[in-house]
């Protein structure tokens, strides 16, 4: 699995803003991930306002990312509003940027993230992208510095660390703004609060795990068109995830597309041949497509149904080693390099999946994901 970018909620919000900036270029994007992922970013600098690298690709590229500033009107609104706030003031101070002051600042007009239309990549390649897989792939490092330390998302609007927190003292000390020290709660001290006695817990109560269907007591009103089987398909199913989120974690998948969603129902559904059409008819596929996606999702989740459904047009370069793994003569169509009844398809994040021709349903997966055409060949569904 490729790691992802954005492992706290500065980093997530920038990704978001990054992506809808780039929105319909999602090759780019994805290169940008791979490049970043294999290190092709070097000597990073941020400085106030944007941040500069060297990309490597093709050539050495200098990239640079600029990034709106806020006004020194804005900053002063900020500030106000951090003085102002016992809470924002204590945790600054002490290192933190919290979340809670991205809404609040949002309410006084004053956007500390920047938005799509903040970010102006510039590269020196030749790509007209917008942003370009090197200045997408800056911009997804910077995800790492904003995690480390979300400090980073004020100095790219133009403050850094120091003069920000030298004004917050300046103003606090010289009566700029007085804060209303009476509404802060004055607390307990942790000698008494260690020493209480906690008394007896409450036992939580533990629901039973759903072994056989999910029974829906009350039948839905005749007119709403829907069966109440499948009312209880859809508890049946909403349980088994709220159980595997309490035994594994993760999100129970509801964010996932119709189509990913239809091919997890399908795969857990191989033998019910009137659901498996419903799911088909309800999702837009024949029931083959359908079977092939079942056999995507058993074996790589939603990147295996991803990689099975949706083709994407990677840089032709990317394709030469699967071409010179496989037998000639080898086609090229979008992300696939066919040889026979062999085929490899290379997913967004760089890796590859083998693929064989079935005789009723076309191309299926047939091997693990692996980082090479020759490793993703040499696997098997038991590997």
């Amino acid at each position: 699995m490729a790691r992802q970018f954005g492992d706290t909620w500065w980093g997530l919000a920038w990704v978001d803003a990054l992506e809808r900036r780039a929105a319909g270029d999602d090759g780019r994007l994805a290169r940008g991930r791979t490049y970043a992922r294999k290190g092709h970013v070097q000597t990073a600098e941020v400085l106030p306002g944007h941040v500069k690298a060297v990309v490597l690709g093709n050539d050495d590229y200098r990239t640079d990312v600029s990034v709106t500033s806020l006004t020194d009107a804005q900053w002063d609104q900020v500030i106000d509003l951090i003085v102002g706030r016992a809470a924002h003031s204590a945790a600054l101070l002490t290192g933190e940027l919290p979340p809670a002051l991205l809404h609040e600042c949002d309410e006084i007009g004053v956007s500390l993230l920047p938005g799509p239309s903040d970010l102006i990549p510039d590269c020196s390649c030749p790509d007209w992208g917008d942003p370009c897989k090197h200045a997408a792939a800056l911009c997804y490092l910077i995800t790492d510095l904003i995690d480390s330390d979300p400090f980073t998302v004020l100095l790219l609007r133009g403050r850094s660390r120091p003069e920000l927190l030298e004004e917050i003292r300046r103003r606090r000390t010289s009566g700029v703004l007085d804060l209303d020290v009476e509404t802060v709660p004055a607390g307990v001290p942790a000698a008494e609060v260690w020493e209480r006695d906690l008394g007896r817990l409450p036992r939580v109560p533990v629901a039973a795990r759903p072994h056989r269907p999910v029974a829906i007591r009350h039948r839905p009103p005749v007119d709403s068109g829907v069966e109440l089987a499948s009312l209880d398909l859809l508890a049946t199913d909403a349980a088994v995830r709220a159980w595997g989120v309490i035994d594994h974690g993760g999100d129970a998948g509801l964010a996932h597309s119709p189509i990913v969603d239809g091919a997890r129902r399908a795969a857990d559904a191989a033998r019910d041949v009137d659901l498996l059409a419903d799911i088909a008819d309800a999702i837009g596929i024949d029931t083959d497509e359908l079977a092939t996606l079942a056999v995507a999702w058993r074996v790589g989740r939603a990147e295996g149904v991803m990689v099975a459904h949706e083709p994407w047009q990677p840089d032709p370069a990317d394709l030469a080693p699967a071409k010179a793994a496989l037998p000639i003569p080898a086609r090229l169509l979008d992300n696939t390099v066919t040889s026979g009844d062999v085929q490899l398809r290379l997913d967004t994040d760089g890796m590859w999946w083998r693929f064989e021709r079935h005789r009723t349903l076309g191309w299926v997966i047939a091997g693990t994901p692996a980082h090479s055409p020759e490793r993703a060949l040499a696997t098997t569904l038991d590997s």
